[in-house]
């Protein structure tokens, strides 16, 4: 390359010049990656060999450098082969190319409305992790509308990082006006869920996220302000969402004097408060959603505000899905009694501290047209009275589903007792196993017994608990095949001793 002679650059060069700009600039580059050129082909291409010169860094994927970096180049001619062919071939060609391996930037600006076409699936769904990616994104869809255009979901999330706790200055406003077709809205963080309600509850007259049918707000516990309520009035412009999830300190109960909230489309609700002393704010939500379907209620504890809660639930007739999470300073609750208020409802899911121990409990899932039932970690059922709700006369007759979480199963490690060694076998004994700890009140032989009920029923029985009852059963197989297999051992060893006896006997005489 160093010997190149001065009619072979000429040659390479007027071969170079006939490519588009942009796939010059990526040539060279490379190049530049395995080899710096001491001298540039020509005087036509001196420009490049400066712009791409310790440019071996590749720029983020919504870093508008990039494009700055296209229009600097506009003053070179592009004459390639490739802009004269239909644009049917051209799409056929892109399509190919896409399905192998997707580029990262196009390769020309008279290509790049088909780059954005094919390049539609990776925009459509945007999901931030790193606070300069958030501010690169801003950046691209200002630079380039046709970007934000294309994206349907965005969600910023902590999960993998902490940069939630330094989100760069960007205009919340801005960008999510920059995101007109955008479906669903998942935003992690005080600064940002702030920033939102701020954007939500401004004077505006446009009509904001007006295609928007998911949102999601979560504001970590760390982060939480005890003297801030993040008002309800934020989320009145939406009244098109069918899902609604809040993770927030505590919302505000709004102005008595005005109309409430109203979301018709509204299907599946979530909410997990860090302050629970004030549901108002959440209880007028439900009771502005008339098509509600699923409730979920995370942090429950047994107070009144969330009695009234449920009730304003049970009202509206539709609830068929309700999942209730004890809060972990609550302790042990009992199912409230509202829940059987809930006449169609079909799914209930109880987790965390609930105790469903006792008769009245199991009469009041009898007067439900309960189809799935299921009891999460740190839960309490009663053994018995699930069997009794499974099968007999007392059998809830619409039950298809028990999923039980309500034990944590053991551990069996794996072992070949029929090839292993002593000292293996003996490391297992030790350290190979451990039992699942079944409560007094679900004990194994309730867990048999429910288990024949359920098959013998039509019903399904999942869950961990299912998972630890099958392990405490290979513990039991295993450990009978390394006491047999050690008993095989020893009586090895036995013979073994007998023989180099008698052989010194022989020896003797």
């Amino acid at each position: 390359m160093l010997n190149m002679t001065r009619a072979t650059r000429m040659k390479q060069s007027s071969k170079l010049l006939r490519l588009p700009a942009e796939l010059l600039a990526i040539v060279l580059r490379d190049a530049y990656e395995h080899e710096p050129l001491p001298v540039p082909l020509c005087r036509k291409l001196l420009s490049l060999r400066d712009l791409t010169k310790g440019t071996n860094k590749i720029d983020h994927p919504y870093s508008p450098p990039t494009y700055r970096r296209s229009l600097a180049l506009s003053g070179i001619p592009s004459t390639s082969p490739l802009l004269g062919l239909p644009i049917e071939l051209l799409e056929q060609i892109f399509s190919d190319v896409h399905e192998s391996a997707t580029p990262d930037l196009p390769l020309c600006r008279a290509l790049l409305p088909l780059f954005d076409v094919f390049s539609r699936p990776r925009h459509k769904r945007v999901k931030i992790r790193q606070s300069d990616a958030l501010f690169h994104f801003h950046q691209t869809v200002q630079w380039r509308p046709e970007v934000g255009e294309m994206c349907q979901s965005f969600t910023v999330t902590d999960k993998g990082g902490r940069f939630v706790d330094d989100v760069p200055p960007i205009d919340l406003r801005n960008l999510l006006t920059n995101l007109p077709n955008l479906v669903r809205l998942d935003l992690t963080g005080s600064t940002l869920v702030r920033a939102f309600f701020e954007y939500c509850t401004a004077r505006l007259q446009d009509d904001r996220l007006p295609t928007l049918r998911t949102l999601a707000l979560t504001v970590p516990t760390e982060q939480v302000d005890h003297s801030f309520p993040f008002p309800i009035e934020g989320l009145y412009p939406f009244h098109h969402l069918d899902t609604l999830a809040l993770a927030l300190p505590y919302l505000s109960r709004g102005n008595d004097s005005e109309p409430g909230p109203s979301f018709p489309s509204l299907r599946h609700l979530a909410f997990k408060f860090r302050i629970v002393h004030d549901l108002t704010g959440i209880t007028r939500i439900i009771e502005g959603s008339p098509a509600l379907r699923q409730l979920e209620v995370h942090d429950y504890s047994p107070q009144r505000n969330f009695r009234r809660l449920l009730e304003a639930a049970a009202r509206l007739g539709t609830v068929d899905d309700l999942t209730l999470e004890g809060a972990p300073y609550a302790g042990r609750w009992k199912v409230p009694t509202e829940v059987g208020s809930f006449t169609v409802l079909t799914k209930l899911s109880l987790s965390h501290g609930c105790s469903a121990r006792h008769a009245p409990t199991f009469t009041l899932f009898r007067r439900l047209p309960l189809e799935s039932l299921s009891f999460g970690p740190r839960t309490k059922p009663s053994g018995s009275r699930l069997v009794k709700l499974a099968t007999g006369p007392t059998k809830l007759p619409t039950l298809r589903f028990l999923h039980l979480d309500n034990i944590e199963p053991g551990y069996c490690h794996e072992i070949d007792f029929a090839s292993a060694q002593k000292a293996e076998l003996k490391k297992w004994q030790d350290k190979g196993w451990g039992f699942a700890w079944f409560a007094c009140s679900f004990s194994p032989d309730h867990f048999w017994q429910l288990e024949t009920a359920a098959a013998s029923g039509g019903a399904g029985l999942t869950g961990r608990t299912v998972e630890a009852a099958e392990t405490n059963r290979r513990i039991w197989d295993v450990k009978s095949g390394v006491k047999r297999r050690l008993k095989e051992l020893k009586k090895v060893e036995r013979e073994v001793r007998c023989w180099r006896i008698r052989l010194r006997r022989c020896a003797c005489w």
